[in-house]
């Protein structure tokens, strides 16, 4: 037989599991608004031999034509995706970049608003390629 202290738990457990809203998605990775400096790479080959440079440009540019992705390694070393069509970024392999957008640290991830290009000590913003979203 169940005493009425166990029935009245069992009773509260029972309607908390039915009626609680569910708890939010955790995982969901946030961003925050910000600018990444670093140079542009394709992040293969970056991530299997840390290949980057002016020496590295035409192996980069082919990979990133062929889709692999293309991204950004800042001062310290740390690569982030840039979340766009790696064809259209092709051509700026090895360039010295300012990418600002919505940066996921969490994925060291940009979803970019803006590139601009330094040369000749001067920064330049440039087209950034089509999004498919």
């Amino acid at each position: 037989m169940i005493n009425a202290h166990r029935l009245a738990a069992l009773a509260a457990a029972v309607a908390l599991a039915v009626l609680a809203p569910p708890a939010p998605a955790a995982d969901k990775p946030q961003g925050k608004e910000g600018t990444i400096e670093g140079e542009i790479v394709d992040a293969a080959c970056w991530l299997k031999m840390e290949a980057k440079g002016e020496q590295h440009r035409k192996c980069a540019v082919a990979c990133s034509k062929d889709g692999m992705p293309t991204g950004i390694v800042d001062a310290s070393g740390k690569l982030y995706t840039i979340m766009a069509s790696s064809p259209g970024l092709a051509e700026h392999q090895a360039a010295q970049a300012r990418v600002s957008g919505v940066i996921y640290e969490a994925a060291r991830a940009v979803d970019p608003k803006r590139l601009e290009l330094k040369k000749d000590g001067k920064w330049t913003e440039v087209a950034l390629p089509e999004s498919m979203m």
